[in-house]
């Protein structure tokens, strides 16, 4: 498990454990930890878009672009059930 997933998973068992004792401190404060990590996770993974965007060609990210509007809204999650969205 990477580093800050092992962080999140203690982060979100110790608000758990919070909540469950009704200790609004700890509530508070790990509150604004997971919403650190999660900022750090959204970050990394907009980075990593845009260096691997950054690869493509002009038609291949039209091509890109066109596909993932055409599987907008199909199947379980963003990406649908697989390749093609079925």
């Amino acid at each position: 498990m990477s580093g800050m997933r092992s962080q999140m998973k203690t982060a979100r068992q110790s608000l758990q454990t919070a909540v469950q004792k009704n200790d609004a401190a700890s509530i508070n404060q790990l509150s604004g930890v997971i919403g650190a990590l999660m900022a750090k996770q959204i970050l990394a993974h907009a980075t990593a878009r845009a260096a691997f965007l950054q690869t493509l060609t002009t038609d291949q990210q039209t091509k890109l672009t066109q596909l993932q509007s055409q599987h907008r809204g199909r199947g379980f999650g963003r990406m649908g059930f697989g390749p093609m969205g079925f």
